[in-house]
């Protein structure tokens, strides 16, 4: 299935991915400041991580998408400034 990704998504995602950061560190200091960290504190600790890691892989997928697409569409050569045009 073919997604179009655009700049409002990009914006979307990344601004979800600094809540989902903001979120670890905050349950990381109320839940293993003490010594009273369970079993359930790590499982739900890595699965914080382990959705961050997709949700930071999908971002990285859609930038490329996004760079991929635009620097077709606006004729860029890959791997040179965004300023510089075939010409």
């Amino acid at each position: 299935m073919n997604k179009t990704v655009d700049i409002t998504d990009l914006v979307i995602t990344a601004n979800s991915l600094s809540g989902a950061l903001n979120g670890l560190g905050s349950f990381i200091f109320h839940q293993f400041s003490s010594k009273n960290v369970t079993t359930e504190d790590i499982d739900a600790l890595e699965g914080m991580v382990r959705a961050i890691q997709a949700l930071a892989s999908n971002h990285s997928q859609d930038l490329v998408e996004f760079e991929d697409k635009n620097a077709k569409k606006n004729n860029y050569i890959t791997g040179q400034s965004i300023l510089e045009t075939k010409e």
